[in-house]
């Protein structure tokens, strides 16, 4: 859509995660729910793990995977530099008749203003047309922006125009053709295609309009102040900006940074899967010094609670990881999906690949997402068993027998003791001597 450049007017004055999160754990020493293998190296060392979970090899895969993700955004960061540089724009018009449409006889030399508009249009593919009403001619639009912005959509289609309508008022035309000198009130706006804008910028429009307003303040006649703006300012600066280089440094430090951020991983990616390449991998046996050097007394509980916490913060943290880790990959394939989209008006070719490969990236990344969290959510659902369900729950020792009355627990059943009496005395009583030196007291 074509938007407004600026103007002037007189007196006036010139914008992957990985499933489970932490359901898998790696260590040398023995921790509850753990098993113990071996990892056998082509050089005939063994190595001794525990695992909650069976160990992988690092596959090629990935390697691959990791290898390509890399080198597209290098490219992708790379073609867009090469893409949004300023460069000659491929002409999809039709290039007009004239330049200079001069409905109101105020341009004294309109061969010399169609010689500088048709070097600019040769120059950058950038087709300027200008045009001079009167005011009144503007009077059904809310200003002369909304007319200069009708007469670029009225009579073009495409993105690679640039229209400038100079107005002044019908009375002050008399005065305008009698003396040279005499300054009307004029106004005067741009409206540019959104393809002109790597070449005409704001601050390069800024430069153009300053110098055409500063000539039209002087006095001279549009046709002079537009062909000296655009001999002066427009084409020797879209000329320099064109001709620089299309791979800038701030270009070479992102592809170096896309590079590292993926290359950091993938050179330990690709050392493991040497390591792993001719080694054997295999479950061996507990023994009971493992789980004795592994847990210290009173270790159970705290890893009881440890593994506890464990299961309740772990989905939650390797959500948030993965989010954190695959959001960015989708807002990449959407920004490339929305880029091919633009590109479509400049470049089909190019345009159709970057927008079907920023759909199939942007779908993949999305899937990909919801896979991993539904992954981890379900894990996180299964209740693992305890350490003691293998053995049955015990019960108390008196639940299978009937409860005992009071009276019935006789502490000296097992003796023949005397009855108390109010007759009685310890010592008179014999046996009761005889049973204590015997201690039974």
């Amino acid at each position: 859509m074509p938007h407004a450049s600026g103007g002037g007017s007189h007196g006036g004055g010139s914008h992957g995660g990985s499933h489970g999160g932490s359901s898998s754990r790696t260590s040398h020493h023995y921790f509850p729910g753990s098993r113990r293998y071996r990892r056998h190296y082509s050089n005939g060392t063994d190595e001794y793990f525990y695992s909650n979970g069976r160990p992988q090899k690092t596959s090629l895969s990935g390697i691959v995977v990791v290898a390509a993700m890399g080198v597209f955004f290098a490219f992708m960061m790379g073609i867009t530099s090469v893409t949004s540089r300023p460069h000659q724009l491929k002409e999809n018009y039709d290039r007009p008749s004239h330049y200079v449409y001069d409905d109101i006889n105020v341009i004294g030399d309109d061969k010399k203003l169609e010689r500088s508009l048709e070097e600019f249009n040769d120059l950058t593919g950038i087709c300027p047309v200008i045009y001079t009403v009167y005011d009144s001619d503007c009077r059904d639009y809310r200003s002369l922006e909304d007319y200069t912005m009708h007469k670029y959509t009225g009579h073009f289609s495409d993105e690679r125009h640039f229209v400038i309508v100079y107005t002044i008022p019908e009375e002050q035309a008399e005065k305008v053709a009698e003396d040279q000198d005499y300054i009307p009130d004029y106004a005067w706006e741009a409206v540019q295609g959104d393809d002109t804008d790597p070449i005409l910028s704001d601050a390069v429009f800024m430069d153009f309009a300053d110098y055409v307003q500063e000539e039209l303040e002087d006095g001279k006649d549009p046709g002079e102040a537009f062909a000296g703006g655009f001999d002066e300012v427009l084409t020797p600066k879209a000329e320099k900006r064109m001709s620089t280089s299309s791979f800038s440094i701030l270009t070479m430090i992102q592809v170096l940074f896309t590079l590292g951020f993926f290359g950091i991983p993938l050179f330990f990616m690709v050392r493991q899967y040497k390591k792993d390449k001719d080694t054997i991998i295999e479950e061996v046996p507990l023994t009971e010094e493992d789980v004795k050097n592994g847990a210290s007394p009173g270790s159970a509980t705290i890893n009881s609670r440890s593994a506890t916490l464990g299961r309740e913060a772990g989905p939650l943290v390797g959500t948030a990881l993965v989010t954190i880790f695959l959001v960015p990959f989708i807002l990449i394939g959407i920004g490339v999906t929305i880029g091919g989209a633009v590109t479509l008006t400049s470049s089909k070719e190019v345009g159709i690949f970057l927008l079907g490969f920023g759909i199939i990236w942007t779908a993949i990344s999305v899937l990909s997402l919801v896979g991993i969290i539904k992954g981890i959510l379900s894990a996180a659902k299964k209740k693992e068993a305890p350490l003691t369900a293998e053995y049955p729950a015990s019960k108390p020792v008196t639940a299978d027998y009937p409860a005992m009355e009071k009276q019935d627990i006789d502490p000296y059943g097992d003796f023949d003791m005397p009855q108390t009496s109010t007759s009685y005395t310890r010592e008179e009583d014999e046996e009761y001597e005889r049973m204590r030196r015997k201690g039974y007291e």
